[in-house]
């Protein structure tokens, strides 16, 4: 099956080289140097530690100020394969969700995990996942809350199946647009989404949805932590439907804990001193721990904080900023122990060395599993993610002896597992002084199969103030054709920049961007590049 893709290589020198007579502006244009880059398409990094794909994301902190964020692993432990043993589940930065099987009896602590292997869609940048079995056929699924608020629900086919062999949902076939301002969605290509009514439930951002039967009435309930702005709280969604077809068109939203201005709240839910009812291990951007305990009053369901902290280890901060927690018994003790989901990738595991009515969380253990994926080399000055944001795109720097001897190196773009998914991005953006009234030239040899591929030249957003706002003015379009088989073919380009902003009285342009983009890829696709070199024309 054809599916229709988008990616981007980014590519620009990053220094200037200034000869007299060409006046050529490149580094590491040929692609002779590499750097070491781990390979993460295993779910495992060269130590042996589970690691999965991180996004970088800006963030407003304390209601007002944006800072760049690692969103990391969100982790969840249960049986998703049907072998009856539980397997680590872990939704990753980039949008991935990884199944790790477990390898060793249920008393060893930590367990023993296999590699990883990925489920082949894309579910959204930042996401926090739940496990449980949504429509009460015994099989475990997947509901993945997404930076924009919504909640995807992903059916477990069976075996560890979560997509269609005919037909590969996405994230990005939703119109994110639409969904942060509460219009009614297409949703044809999509998972489908919690609903009320004829649009998603959706509230906030970056959601962390549980589903539990919170309320004791034998229905799973939705309990959703909510992000991003200092007005954070966790809310509960009754289910008015039952467990084989849950309903929460008609549900109203509780509140069951405060965020008393932390942000970013991701519980983790169970019974942690052992009375019959569902306590709370909140998380928060910080990465504190906080124990909300549940004291129901009348007809509401409302958790208090605990006055004294929440220690793991000997800090409250066990795992550093965005962590997302999650509880479990893993030693099969009858007691809850803790997993870690850290911005870096990472998933830790805490042992409860107290007991039902009263844990301790003392040590902190790495989990580790059998790394299957050497690191590989990426072209220098060149940046990529461990993997594709929406895609198996990877980038290799490879090298080969051309019809004269002589050895080159050029980037390898392929698609990792055959998938190709919905887009990638990869490449390279530093500053460099470009002017706007200038013509330049670009050229590079390139090379392809089952592709194809169009080039755009952007350039970074300019912000200009309107009135009492401050609004991007973006640049781009200059677009021509790449079409490329399977011998290396010369390609160029002339172009001048376009001033954005009224604001900017510099002449100089801060950065620019050379997009390599398809909309038409297979899983034996490939893009090669080499020789790249941007000239000024004089």
């Amino acid at each position: 099956m054809k599916n229709k893709i988008l990616f981007s290589v980014l590519v620009l020198a990053a220094t200037i080289f200034v000869q007299a007579a060409t006046n050529i502006m490149v580094l590491n244009g040929d692609f002779i140097e590499g750097r070491r880059t781990e390979n993460l398409w295993d779910g495992i990094d060269s130590n042996g530690f589970v690691r999965v794909g991180v996004y970088v994301q800006e963030i407003i902190l304390d209601g007002s100020r944006p800072s760049w964020v690692n969103f990391g692993a969100s982790p969840c432990w249960k049986d998703v394969t049907g072998d009856k043993k539980p397997d680590l589940v872990v939704g990753d930065g980039k949008g991935y969700i990884w199944i790790f099987e477990t390898k060793s009896d249920k008393k060893t602590f930590p367990p023993k995990l296999t590699y990883g292997k990925f489920i082949p869609s894309n579910f959204g940048q930042a996401i926090n996942i739940d496990v449980a079995d949504y429509n009460d056929d015994g099989k475990n699924d997947i509901l993945v809350g997404t930076s924009a608020g919504a909640i995807q629900i992903v059916q477990n086919l069976g075996k560890g199946k979560f997509v269609p062999a005919k037909d590969v949902p996405s994230y990005s076939a939703i119109n994110e647009g639409q969904l942060r301002t509460r219009k009614v969605l297409n949703l044809e290509k999509s998972f489908p989404l919690v609903m009320q009514g004829n649009k998603p439930l959706c509230i906030g951002s970056y959601v962390a949805p549980r589903l539990v039967d919170w309320t004791g009435d034998n229905k799973n309930d939705l309990v959703i932590g909510e992000g991003s702005y200092s007005a954070n709280s966790i809310y509960l969604f009754k289910n008015v439907g039952n467990n084989a077809n849950p309903d929460f068109n008609s549900s109203k939203r509780e509140w069951l804990a405060y965020g008393m201005g932390r942000e970013h709240l991701s519980p983790a839910i169970g019974d942690l001193d052992g009375d019959g009812d569902l306590d709370m291990l909140v998380s928060d951007r910080t990465g504190e721990l906080t124990w909300y305990e549940n004291v129901p009053k009348g007809k509401t369901f409302f958790t208090e904080p605990k006055a004294e902290k929440f220690i793991v280890g000997n800090t409250s901060i066990p795992a550093g900023q965005i962590v997302r927690p999650y509880l479990a018994d893993i030693d099969g003790d009858k007691d809850l122990d803790l997993l870690l989901g850290c911005n870096d990738g990472r998933i830790l595991a805490c042992k409860n060395t107290g007991n039902r009515k009263k844990p301790s969380f003392k040590r902190i253990f790495p989990l580790t599993g059998v790394d299957k994926e050497t690191p590989y080399n990426m072209p220098l000055y060149w940046w990529c993610r461990p993997y594709g944001t929406s895609s198996g795109a990877k980038l290799t720097l490879e090298k080969e002896t051309d019809d004269f001897g002589k050895e080159i190196g050029f980037a390898h773009l392929s698609f990792e597992k055959g998938y190709t998914g919905d887009g990638a991005r990869i490449g390279y953006r530093p500053s460099i002084p470009v002017f706007y009234n200038q013509k330049y030239h670009l050229s590079f040899r390139a090379r392809g199969n089952d592709i194809d591929v169009k080039c755009n030249i952007v350039q970074k957003k300019e912000e200009e103030v309107v009135g009492d706002t401050i609004v991007d003015r973006r640049g781009g379009g200059d677009v021509f054709p790449v079409k490329v088989n399977r011998q290396w073919q010369n390609f160029s380009h002339s172009f001048r920049l376009d001033r954005l902003s009224k604001d900017n009285i510099s002449n100089q342009a801060t950065r620019i961007f050379i997009n390599f983009e398809t909309d038409k890829a297979e899983c034996d696709s490939f893009f090669d590049i080499t020789d790249l070199k941007i000239e000024k024309i004089l």
